[in-house]
């Protein structure tokens, strides 16, 4: 079976719009969770939709796996709906594919950082990892 992964992020927000560097820091994160867990290694594609034009290249270029083919949907754009339509569409030919959906979230400023952060921290934690070591192992060996 293989594996394809969507992501969706951002990495500049606002009117006019600025490099946002928690933003930066969760991917960064998320993609080195990936990376631990396995699924970065086992997908065949991986497909990266930004909320961003030219402005998110190098922060994209940073933060991203070489593997990553990025869709950047412009500055307008504001919401995760253009990478799930690439997504729904992506699918129609690819039938048979696992897929992993997930997007950068908590890039929103709160008032509480230290207890996102926990919160964030932990959920990812129990997401990729679970109980197992290898997560796309896993998943492989209860699909059949």
């Amino acid at each position: 079976m293989k594996l394809a992964i969507f992501y969706h992020c951002l990495f500049h927000l606002g009117d006019p719009h600025e490099l946002r560097p928690m933003a930066v820091a969760i991917v960064m994160e998320q993609m080195q969770q990936l990376k631990e867990s396995g699924l970065l290694a086992a997908a065949d594609e991986m497909i990266v939709g930004i909320n961003g034009g030219q402005e998110s290249e190098v922060p994209a270029l940073m933060t991203l796996p070489a593997k990553a083919k990025c869709v950047y949907h412009g500055l307008k754009s504001r919401a995760e709906n253009l990478t799930i339509v690439a997504l729904h569409e992506w699918c129609k030919t690819h039938l048979g594919w696992a897929v992993l959906y997930f997007h950068a979230k908590g890039c929103t400023p709160i008032k509480d950082q230290d207890c996102c952060r926990k919160w964030k921290s932990s959920l990812s934690k129990r997401l990729w990892y679970g109980n197992d070591t290898n997560l796309w192992e896993s998943i492989r060996r209860r699909m059949g």
